[in-house]
């Protein structure tokens, strides 16, 4: 509840949290005479209308349906309105009604004709509450999503559909050598007087975990950008099983594809867990496997956090402890550092140097990369730590649109967090 929200966007943010959260959502916002006014939208398991009516007694009036209602009460019933609906919900529902689950209409082979099905979809708009918009799923390996510019947007074409993933370049970026359970919802991109058939990606499920060591050093670059130091408690797989007995609170944190697999083969529950891949975020904690975790990803929603992996430098663990309500460390998990050379900096900057004179914008990182690799050949993982190092001791900047700015002023590299996180070759 809140006095500073405005009563008519309480809907649209009720939808976006229960799909976040997995959770029936009621917000209210304080009238100036001091009544609250709220909206409220459900998960299909749980008809918010039968709640409201078994608690009927704490509002002054309410109305609407199985998915959403629209509620008014004195504030004075807030709290003990609060209580009564989680205990309504823990009595009659399983903590499985929770769970995020690929629910679609059907599944469409990757080969079909997308565009003609999607005309044929039009003719069931508009869509709503009794009439859903359909959602499908689509199984696929090998696909090449190319990022859109320095965004976290990306896009595959193919000659039947353009697939968009809006804020899922990491996620995305491991696609393209595993296959992928897509959830899409399917419409039609007008552009130049053509169409085609657009997918947007709603959730991607891995059936398998495929990720090269180079690919998993760049998803964990981030971490090099934390100091500290940790004290982790020892847990055993056997006690890991015991917490993964209930279906929500326990993450599980790897940083590679063979320490997935070790994992995997310590416990046959972990092994069933679905496993998220550089995801930005996960705000409903069922219990899952965190593979080379973004940056941003919260893991203060989760019970405990078990670490079952080396991460880049101890600073990253240091960052969760401090975020995790409890955190334990499954096995070895102490730091085991990259390494980087001052000579083969010097020799990714010179090629920043001068490809950016030949081309001072960017169509994106990885085509940076593959113009500097055709005059010094290295890793990609190594050219993303180059270019964060430049970026932190300020040689190098490449803003939002792309433009590089290059600078030949001398500088300390341990002035870059970075730097001072990884093995000097």
């Amino acid at each position: 509840k809140s006095n500073e929200w405005e009563a008519g966007i309480l809907g649209i943010a009720c939808a976006r949290l229960v799909e976040e959260f997995k959770r029936p959502t009621v917000l209210f916002a304080r009238t100036d005479d001091g009544e609250l006014r709220g909206s409220a939208r459900s998960i299909p398991q749980v008809n918010i209308f039968e709640l409201l009516c078994s608690l009927s007694e704490y509002f002054t009036g309410f109305g609407g349906h199985a998915q959403a209602a629209g509620i008014s009460m004195n504030e004075d019933k807030f709290d003990d309105f609060v209580k009564a609906a989680n205990k309504y919900l823990l009595e009659t529902h399983e903590k499985l009604d929770f769970t995020h689950e690929i629910s679609c209409e059907m599944e469409l082979p990757f080969d079909m004709d997308f565009l003609s099905f999607a005309k044929e979809l039009e003719l069931m708009e508009p869509t709503g509450y009794q009439n859903p918009r359909p959602t499908f799923l689509v199984k696929a390996q090998g696909l090449r999503f190319d990022r859109i510019g320095f965004s976290q947007h990306v896009k595959y074409v193919a000659k039947n559909i353009e697939l968009m993933g809006f804020s899922k370049f990491a996620p995305c970026l491991s696609a393209k050598t595993g296959r992928v359970d897509f959830e899409i919802s399917l419409g039609i991109n007008a552009f130049q007087n053509r169409e085609s058939a657009q997918g947007i990606i709603q959730t991607l499920q891995f059936e398998d975990v495929d990720i090269d060591d180079d690919e998993a050093i760049r998803m964990n670059l981030h971490q090099l950008d934390c100091e500290g130091s940790a004290n982790l408690a020892q847990t055993t797989a056997e006690k890991a099983e015991e917490w993964l007995k209930e279906p929500f609170g326990t993450a599980i944190v790897c940083f590679s594809h063979e320490e997935y697999d070790n994992v995997c083969k310590a416990s046959e529950k972990i092994k069933s867990l679905p496993v998220l891949i550089a995801t930005p975020r996960c705000l409903n904690p069922e219990n899952c496997v965190v593979l080379c975790p973004a940056d941003c990803f919260d893991f203060s929603f989760f019970n405990r956090v078990i670490v079952a992996g080396h991460p880049l430098c101890e600073g990253y663990l240091a960052k969760l402890q401090k975020e995790s309500n409890e955190i334990y460390s499954l096995g070895d998990c102490s730091p085991k550092p990259i390494s980087v050379s001052k000579d083969v900096l010097r020799k990714v900057y010179k090629e920043i140097v001068n490809v950016s004179r030949r081309t001072p914008k960017m169509a994106s990182p990885h085509k940076m990369y593959a113009m500097v690799c055709s005059g010094y050949k290295t890793s990609e993982s190594t050219f993303m730590l180059a270019l964060k190092i430049f970026d932190q001791v300020g040689t190098v900047r490449i803003n939002d649109k792309g433009f590089v700015e290059v600078s030949a002023k001398s500088v300390n590299l341990d002035d870059s967090i970075a730097y001072r996180n990884v093995s000097k070759a």
